[in-house]
This record gives structure tokens, sequence and C-alpha cells, in this order.
């Protein structure tokens, strides 16, 4: 997966399946609530960081722990 610039639907849909895929922590629709909820309160910027971020680290677990799922 390629580095996003902006926010789109299609990325907070992939992002939570990759994250509900890689660690199975909880139902896909709950991952896309919580990363809804992070994007709102950090913001576009903040967000595609650590999207970002986490896509170049490959540390999903971490980015589970950060969005409290």
């Amino acid at each position: 997966m390629e580095q996003i610039k902006s926010v789109t639907l299609q990325s907070v849909d992939y992002f939570s399946e990759v994250l509900h895929s890689k660690t199975n922590k909880a139902p896909k629709n709950e991952i896309q609530y919580k990363i809804l909820n992070f994007l709102s309160q950090k913001g576009n910027k903040i967000f595609v960081e650590f999207y970002n971020e986490t896509f170049q680290s490959k540390n999903f677990e971490e980015a589970v722990k950060i969005l409290n799922i």
C-alpha cells in the first residue's frame, strides 16, 4: 500500500480491514469507528502521519493500542 496524502473513506476502510486481519482484536466496524473517532479528535494531518507510519513500520499491534481497540 502506498502512502496516503489525505484521508478518504477508502483509506479508512482499508486501514480497518488490515488492522482487523492482522490483529483480530475487534470487528471491522468497531475498528472503523475508532479510526473515525481518532480522525475527528486529531485531524487529517496527524491521521495521515499515523497511517503512513503504521504501514511503513508494519507495527499493527501498536496502532491498535493507539486507537484504544
